[in-house]
C-alpha cells in the first residue's frame, strides 16, 4: 500500500507521544492484573454475578489491555514506518517490544482469565482471536520481528488449546 511520507522529526514526536502513552497504559495493566480480587469477585461473565464492583473491575481489565494491545500496534507501526531512520527502527528490539506485547497484553490478561474459568472461555477465545489478529497484522506488517510474531502465535495456540 502506498505509504504517506512523513519528516523524520514528526515520525519521532509521533513514536515518543505512541510509546509514552503505551507505558502508562502497560502499567496500569501490570496494576489491574496484580491487584487482589474484591472478597465477592467473581467474573462478571457469569449470568448470576450482580456485584457492580466485579463488573466494573472486570470490565476495566479486558478495556485496559484491549488499548494495551492497540498502543503496541501503532508504536510498532510508526517505529517501522518505511520513512523511519535505523535507529527509529532498532527501538522495537531495544524497548523489547515484542516480548511485552506478550507478557503484558495478553499473557498476564489470559493467566488472570484462566483463574476465572470456567465463565470467562467465552471470552477468553474472543480475547485470543483479537490478538491473533493483532499478531497476524504485525507478522505482514513488520516481518523483520518474524521469528518474535512466530513465539506469540505458538503462545497464543497453547492458550487455545487449553479452552
Amino acid at each position: 500500500p502506498d505509504t504517506p511520507s512523513i519528516s523524520q522529526e514528526r515520525l519521532i514526536a509521533e513514536v515518543r507521544a505512541i510509546y509514552a502513552g503505551l507505558v502508562v497504559v502497560e502499567q496500569k495493566c501490570i496494576d489491574i492484573d496484580r491487584s487482589p480480587a474484591p472478597e465477592n469477585y467473581a467474573c462478571s461473565y457469569h449470568p448470576e454475578l450482580k456485584d457492580p464492583e466485579s463488573k466494573g473491575l472486570e470490565r476495566k481489565r479486558h478495556e485496559l489491555h484491549h488499548v494495551l494491545l492497540n498502543k503496541h500496534y501503532d508504536f510498532l507501526s510508526a517505529s517501522q514506518h518505511p520513512s523511519a531512520s535505523p535507529a527509529l527502527r532498532r527501538l522495537a528490539r531495544k524497548y523489547n517490544m515484542p516480548s511485552r506485547m506478550w507478557e503484558r497484553g495478553i499473557d498476564d490478561f489470559m493467566k488472570v482469565s484462566l483463574r476465572q474459568m470456567p465463565g470467562t472461555a467465552k471470552h477468553m477465545l474472543d480475547y485470543l482471536s483479537f490478538a491473533r489478529s493483532m499478531i497476524d497484522r504485525l507478522n505482514a506488517e513488520v516481518p523483520s520481528l518474524a521469528t518474535e510474531w512466530s513465539e506469540c502465535i505458538k503462545g497464543l495456540d497453547a492458550y487455545s488449546k487449553e479452552l
